[in-house]
């Protein structure tokens, strides 16, 4: 039987990513495309990837809920690694109610563990280089578009058919990219259009641009 744990709400850290005025303009399509020709690709060292294997769904998947730079967050793991990481204090959808919808064949216990530990820690420090273990469940496209994804540097930005390979793989590129399970350690938020907009992110675009701002600002330092 599935444990399923009610939700254990807590005060959210108000920090100066929502509060400061950076003065940088996310939604100037022009400095955004000067973003976007200056980023180069990175190989991260410290993530590993495992895909999820048919066997996995009878594991028991842990997680904790925990606040962040970023807001109140709940990171999961199964034995193997990090498979969940969600922003919780979304309008759209709760993270553990996301969690269940992605792994609805394994069982649930609230516990710490350290993948999520290490999570957290990258989460209040997003410029740690702390090595992390990822367990992924997701096709072989999706999988590959997620290990590009963790490529994007801080601050950097790339487009949907850029991370895809081409422009007819866009779409498809772009459907694999809000479906990623690991927000901000494989930072979909990064991945914008071509003519420098972006809308659209599972977490709400209100977020998204103040992920972008505060990377922004970050690099500019």
């Amino acid at each position: 039987m599935k444990n399923i744990a009610t939700n254990h709400p807590h005060p959210s850290i108000q920090t100066a990513m929502f509060t400061e005025n950076y003065k940088i303009n996310v939604r100037d399509k022009n400095e955004m495309r000067r973003r976007l020709l200056s980023t180069q690709l990175v190989d991260l060292e410290n993530i590993e990837i495992e895909a999820w294997a048919p066997d996995d769904q009878g594991k028991t998947i842990t997680f904790e809920r925990a606040v962040s730079l970023f807001g109140d967050i709940l990171a999961a793991s199964t034995s193997k690694g990090l498979c969940y990481l969600g922003f919780d204090s979304s309008n759209r959808i709760s993270a553990y109610d996301d969690l269940k919808r992605r792994f609805p064949q394994n069982s649930f216990i609230e516990k710490t563990s350290p993948f999520q530990e290490t999570a957290i820690k990258l989460m209040n420090d997003p410029q740690l280089q702390l090595p992390i273990q990822l367990h992924l469940k997701g096709t072989d496209f999706q999988l590959k578009i997620w290990e590009k994804l963790s490529r994007i540097p801080l601050g950097g930005l790339t487009t949907y058919a850029q991370i895809g390979g081409s422009n007819e793989r866009a779409r498809a590129t772009g459907t694999a990219v809000g479906s990623n399970p690991i927000s901000f350690l494989l930072p979909c938020h990064r991945v914008i259009h071509s003519n420098g907009t972006f809308y659209g992110y599972f977490w709400g675009p209100e977020l998204k641009e103040k992920l972008l701002a505060w990377e922004a600002k970050r690099v500019m330092l």
